[in-house]
């Protein structure tokens, strides 16, 4: 499952979530939003599970002033 910490609504080509993805593998997945001026943080995470059902999550922020 793709989410974004503003709750913005994320979209993938396969569907979110992401049904299948294969070692070595990548997907892009898009959400947008209209900002002010300022500063804005933005944190994009993944939760996904192994073959063998282990969970595993990354995520990456970005902070635009």
């Amino acid at each position: 499952l793709v989410t974004d910490s503003q709750g913005e609504t994320v979209t993938c080509p396969s569907g979110n979530p992401i049904p299948l993805l294969p070692a070595g593998e990548s997907e892009t997945c898009t959400a947008s939003k209209r900002v002010t001026v300022g500063q804005y943080k933005n944190t994009g995470s993944a939760t996904g599970r192994g073959p063998l059902g282990a969970l595993y999550s990354g995520g990456a922020s970005r902070l635009r002033s």
